[in-house]
């Protein structure tokens, strides 16, 4: 199946360097939606959206979004990074966490949670 956003879709709200190959995030947040959320129910014009988050998101990821720079004595910061949010995945960039919400049925955010979960305990011997 092709897949439903295009290279300007997607960069109407994040913005890349124009020698990025957006179709490549394209195609992980296409086959994303597809097997995650083809049978939920929502409508064509959710999963486009939530489509574009997605690749959005999945930009971020590779290429995080500065959220500070300072050039005396070099520091940058990103987005998510005081929040703790790098590395939780969907839930680390606020596009990923706007798929979820859009995601009415649940199933990203599922999909997303920890897997294995449970409670580690240290005793002090």
């Amino acid at each position: 199946m092709t897949a439903r956003v295009v290279d300007t879709d997607v960069e109407s709200i994040i913005d890349v360097d124009s020698s990025l190959d957006v179709d490549i995030f394209i195609g992980m947040a296409h086959l994303l939606t597809d097997n995650v959320l083809s049978a939920s129910g929502l409508s064509e014009d959710t999963l486009t959206e939530i489509e574009r988050l997605l690749a959005a998101h999945f930009i971020t990821v590779k290429y995080p979004q500065t959220k500070s720079e300072q050039i005396g004595d070099v520091r940058k910061s990103f987005v998510g990074d005081a929040l703790g949010t790098v590395g939780l995945g969907l839930k680390g960039s606020t596009y990923g966490q706007a798929a979820m919400t859009m995601d009415t049925s649940g199933l990203l955010k599922r999909e997303n949670a920890p897997k294995g979960g449970g409670t580690v305990i240290f005793k002090a011997l």
